[in-house]
Order: structure tokens, then C-alpha cells, then sequence
């Protein structure tokens, strides 16, 4: 008997073919990881550049505290609201204290209420005790307090409240531009890659599935295209050609009924290296495959049939869809057999 053996349901009759299939879930599963690496990126220089910004903020602060400090000690006492209201600084408000903690200037500086200031008194009385005190509070806002010495004498306290300078927000705001295009720059090339490399996987794997195709269609003399390359499709290509070439040797020379007969299970997939041989999910599909009822049914029922092939659905979509295959089974029993003598 020669020519080709299907069962179940034709080939021309089944699903179309998807134009992408594997070639997409690589390319999205470079972007998922694109976007995962983008993500912890922007989170992390994120939060880098707000430290940094923060500290610098706190630095101008102190500066300008310290400086408006040595001001009012230069001047009586009496002239410390004077030298608080020729503030012009942007979001900068002042109070000045008496050494004895009693407030000499008015409780509202520039639309800021004292009482509203957290951490005032600790900050008021280091700078009473002639130190300074600097501490960042919620909304990107800083507050320090300084001493105010006349002559030499510690006579008071100053404390300001300051929100971030304005030039300090707009670069922190044009990193964060930055960030967020650099970000969709590397997804979009991360797209291109994956899919450059996704195409060249799915179509080296077509290639052995073409071969196999001839091979279940009796075209045992025509060598299997070679797949490239040093990993496991290369090893998968050169076993398959090592088992067409001793197939067509073996039986080309022996009596019909001492032919070797094979079952042939094709999957891809991750394939590890174990102590007896191989392991991976791909490993156990293929073995499902060849083991599978339809498979042994039909190499059973005709002792003409050498070969019997059973592509999964992955492999029949995406470069086997050979004439002679069918489908059998559903669900996760799904296959596609052919038999050839």
C-alpha cells in the first residue's frame, strides 16, 4: 500500500490559518517585559530625583534662612518685620522669635498661618538653643529655622517655611518627560525585536515542519533543510534528518514485514537537558502525541503504514498545515495525524 492515510475531520475543512500565532505571544512577551523593566526603571529614578531635588531644596533653604537671619540680627529689633516683609522669594514665609520664644512678627506671612506649620516648636527651639534645624514636610515642602545673633549675643529665632523653587519643580518635571519617553522608546523597540526574533524562531521551525511533512508523504529521499544556528531547533533538525536517513536505509534493504514502523510526536517548546534525556512541557506533548490513541490506531490498522505523524496545534498552525493532516480529538486531546506507507 503507498500514498497517504488521514482520519477524523479534513484538513481543508478545519480552522484558518492565524497570520501571527507564536510570532505575537514572543512579541508581547517582550513588551510585558519591556514595560516591567520601563516600570521599575521610572520608579526608581523617580524616586532618585525627588531625593536629589528634595535635598537641593533643602539646601536653598537653609541658605536663605541663614542669610535673612544674619539681616535681622544687623538691625534692632523692632525692625524684623521689615526686614521679613522685603522677602520677594516665591513661596517663602518667615517668623521671627525673641529669645524667649515670643513671637515678633505678624502670625500670617505671605498667606502662610503659623499655626499651620508642622513641626514648629521643636524647629523653634534648636535654633533658641543656637543651632539650625531643616526638616522636609509633605508637598514638596521644607522648613528650617536658624538662630539670630546681635553683637555676638543669641537674641532670637528664625523660622522659615519654603515650598520647592520654581526651577528645582520644572526640571524635576522635564526628567519626568524625559523618563516617560525614553520608557516608550525602549517598548517600541523592544516590540521590533521581539517580533525580528520571534519571526526567525517560527521560521526555522517551519522549515523542520516542512521536512516532516515530506517525510509523512513518503519523500524519504529528500534531505531535511538545515535549521541554522546551534541550539535546540538545530538539534531537533538534525534528528529528524538522522531519523529520515535511517529509515529510508533500513527500509529500503529489509522484507516488508521487518520495516521499521515509527510513531513521531512533533511539538516546540523549552527543552532541558536531564539525567536520562530531556524534559520540558514540549517534551511530554510530543510524548502525549505519539502515544495518543489515534496515532496507534492507525499504524495498527494498516501494516503498510511506516510513519504516522502527530503535530500539535501549535506546530500545525504555524508552518506545518501540510495536505493529508487531519484533526482528531478536542480541546487538549487535539491533534493532527497523517500516516504514510
Amino acid at each position: 500500500m503507498s500514498g497517504t492515510t488521514a482520519i477524523g475531520q479534513s484538513a481543508g475543512a478545519t480552522r484558518t490559518r492565524r497570520p501571527f500565532g507564536v510570532r505575537l505571544y514572543l512579541t508581547i512577551g517582550f513588551a510585558a517585559v519591556a514595560l516591567i523593566t520601563a516600570g521599575f526603571s521610572y520608579i526608581l529614578i523617580t524616586g532618585s530625583s525627588e531625593n536629589a531635588a528634595s535635598e537641593r531644596a533643602a539646601d536653598i533653604t537653609v541658605g536663605r534662612t541663614v542669610r535673612l537671619a544674619d539681616r535681622i540680627g544687623a538691625h534692632p529689633v523692632s525692625a524684623s518685620a521689615t526686614e521679613v516683609e522685603s522677602i520677594t522669594d516665591p513661596g517663602y514665609s518667615a517668623w521671627v522669635f525673641g529669645e524667649r520664644g515670643r513671637l515678633l512678627t505678624p502670625r500670617v506671612s505671605r498667606g502662610v498661618a503659623l499655626g499651620s506649620v508642622p513641626g514648629r516648636r521643636t524647629a523653634i527651639n534648636v535654633a533658641l538653643r543656637g543651632s539650625r534645624a531643616v526638616n522636609a514636610l509633605p508637598d514638596s515642602v521644607t522648613l528650617a529655622s536658624a538662630p539670630v545673633f546681635r553683637n555676638g549675643r543669641l537674641t532670637g529665632a528664625l523660622l522659615a517655611r519654603a515650598d520647592r523653587p520654581q526651577e528645582i519643580a520644572q526640571a524635576v518635571e522635564a526628567l519626568r518627560g524625559d523618563r516617560l519617553t525614553a520608557a516608550a522608546v525602549a517598548i517600541a523597540v523592544a516590540i521590533v525585536i521581539g517580533f525580528l526574533i520571534a519571526t526567525a524562531i517560527t521560521s526555522r521551525v517551519k522549515r523542520l515542519a516542512d521536512g516532516a511533512a515530506r517525510m509523512t508523504e513518503g519523500r524519504l529521499d529528500e534531505p531535511l533543510v538545515a535549521a541554522g544556528g546551534r541550539d535546540e531547533i538545530t538539534e531537533l533538525g538534525t534528528a529528524l534528518e538522522t531519523m529520515r536517513v535511517a529509515l529510508r536505509e533500513t527500509n529500503r534493504f529489509v522484507r516488508a514485514e521487518a520495516r521499521i514502523r515509527l510513531r513521531l510526536g512533533l511539538q516546540f517548546g523549552l527543552v532541558l537537558a536531564a539525567a536520562d534525556g530531556f524534559a520540558g512541557s514540549a517534551v511530554v506533548e510530543a510524548c502525549r502525541l505519539r502515544d495518543c490513541g489515534p496515532v496507534r490506531a492507525l499504524l495498527r490498522a494498516d501494516p503498510g503504514t511506516d510513519l504516522v505523524v502527530a503535530a500539535s496545534p501549535r506546530v500545525y498552525d504555524e508552518g506545518l498545515r501540510a495536505a493529508g493532516f487531519a484533526r482528531t480529538g478536542s480541546g487538549p486531546a487535539t491533534a493532527w495525524v497523517s500516516a504514510t506507507a
